[in-house]
C-alpha cells in the first residue's frame, strides 16, 4: 500500500515476469565482463578513494564471487592476492575483506579471518 501524502492510496502491483533466466545470466555475464575490464591488470585492483585503500577492490571481488566467478580465476587470484598483501585501515574495508575470504578460501585465510574478526570487535568496544 503507498500514501500519496493526500490520504489517498493505491495498492502495488506485481511485474509482470518478462525476465528470463536466460536474461538474468547474460546480464550477470555482462556486468562480470564490464568489472574484469575496469581492473588494473598490474595489481589486480578497482579504482576508488584512497582514504579506502582497499575498500572497491574488496567490494569488487566480492560481488564477483557472489555471481559465480571461481577464487581460482587468474584475475580474482591476482586480486586476492592484492587483498592479503593490504592491512585495512578503516572497518568499511576490514568488513568487507571478512567476507572476501569467507567466501573465497575460508581454509586458506582463516587465521586472517580471526584476526580481522577480532580488530572488528575490538573497534566496537572503543
Amino acid at each position: 500500500l503507498f500514501g500519496f501524502g493526500d490520504g489517498r492510496a493505491a495498492w502495488a502491483q506485481p511485474a509482470a515476469a518478462t525476465v528470463s533466466a536466460e536474461d538474468v545470466q547474460e546480464a550477470i555475464d555482462g556486468a562480470i565482463k564490464y568489472l574484469f575490464g575496469q581492473q588494473n591488470s598490474n595489481n589486480g585492483t578497482w579504482p576508488g578513494y584512497d582514504e579506502y585503500s582497499s575498500g572497491h577492490t574488496a567490494l569488487v571481488v566480492l560481488a564477483l564471487l557472489n555471481a559465480g566467478v571461481e577464487p581460482d580465476h587468474l584475475k580474482l587470484k591476482n586480486s586476492l592476492n592484492y587483498l592479503r598483501r593490504i592491512e585495512p585501515k578503516k572497518i568499511y574495508e576490514a568488513s568487507l575483506q571478512v567476507m572476501v575470504f569467507v567466501a573465497a578460501s575460508p581454509k586458506r585465510d582463516l587465521a586472517r579471518i580471526q584476526r580481522l574478526c577480532e580488530a572488528l570487535q575490538d573497534a566496537q568496544h572503543k
